[in-house]
């Protein structure tokens, strides 16, 4: 579920070039837009007036324009569906094993290295 807070990736940046040039004819804007398979922030989350849903992110900060079709002004957001859950992987190490490697190899100077 998207919430303000949580980290998502983009799944979906099919927009970016033709939506930019189209805000910049039109208006003098150069907007930002995701990249697909980076990770972003939820800052804020529209209903649109049951339109469509759509987000705003942490790592991006836009212009407000007026959006006729919901008579608002508003920062460019996002479609929610264009981002899913960033969920990490597991690590099989536990911490306290991760802990270990890092203090032998942080132990490990030139003169205890032998090339062979």
């Amino acid at each position: 579920m998207l919430e303000p807070g949580k980290i998502v990736v983009c799944i979906n940046d099919d927009f970016g070039r033709v939506m930019n040039s189209l805000m910049k004819a039109a208006m003098g804007l150069t907007l930002e837009f995701p990249t697909k398979g980076k990770k972003y922030t939820i800052r804020n989350i529209y209903d649109n007036e049951g339109i469509v849903v759509s987000v705003t992110l942490e790592e991006i900060f836009n212009p407000t324009f007026s959006i006729p079709l919901i008579n608002k002004i508003r920062e460019l957001a996002f479609k929610a569906d264009r981002f899913a859950p960033f969920e990490e992987e597991e690590s099989e190490f536990s911490d306290e094993e991760l802990e270990e490697v890092e203090a032998f190899l942080e132990s490990i100077t030139e003169d205890t290295l032998q090339i062979y």
